[in-house]
């Protein structure tokens, strides 16, 4: 939070400072500083950062925020689903960079950002893919159980009833969950 800051308008180095572990000491505010968010709780501080900065200086830039996902949706209807999405109206304070063309269309739906660049999806094209003749029976999917997103029950459901279905082909597969 911003309850404890302290100014410091007349240092003209230039530094970058996280502001992940700064529970104890205060934030060192200028009227210069630029905030980059990454994620939905980071952009909720960076505008407190901005709003603090508008009224001790009359002036902030505005917040750099890199949109991965529709972090709203990561929660049910609740207090984190809201803020994840005021985040999303603070247009005329945020510079929106976002990470796909996909996600750029679904957000300008609903959402209007003052300046807003999209990066489209491509492929590396370093990345070969080899045809595999020689392949394992591995079933590999992405689970966090304390990520309610990643829809993990529904995941051990779905492999659970496909193991009752097919038990003589199920017993051939090793199933991993990273």
């Amino acid at each position: 939070k911003f309850n404890s800051l302290s100014v410091h308008d007349t240092n003209p180095r230039h530094e970058i400072v996280a502001a992940v572990e700064r529970n104890s000491e205060p934030l060192p505010l200028r009227p210069s500083d630029i905030f980059i968010a990454t994620a939905w709780w980071t952009a909720h501080l960076a505008f407190e950062a901005i709003d603090a900065q508008k009224m001790l200086f009359r002036k902030a830039n505005k917040v750099i925020y890199l949109i991965q996902d529709f972090e709203p949706n990561f929660y049910g209807w609740s207090t984190k689903w809201a803020l994840a999405e005021n985040t999303l109206k603070r247009g005329n304070d945020t510079i929106a960079i976002i990470n796909s063309g996909e996600l750029c269309n679904f957000l300008l739906k609903d959402y209007v950002f003052e300046h807003v660049y999209c990066l489209p999806y491509t492929r590396n094209e370093k990345i070969n893919f080899v045809k595999n003749v020689d392949r394992q029976k591995i079933i590999l999917f992405y689970g966090r159980p304390f990520a309610t997103r990643n829809l993990f029950e529904l995941a051990v459901d779905g492999i659970s009833l496909w193991q009752q279905r097919n038990p003589t082909l199920a017993r051939e597969w090793q199933i991993i969950s990273v």
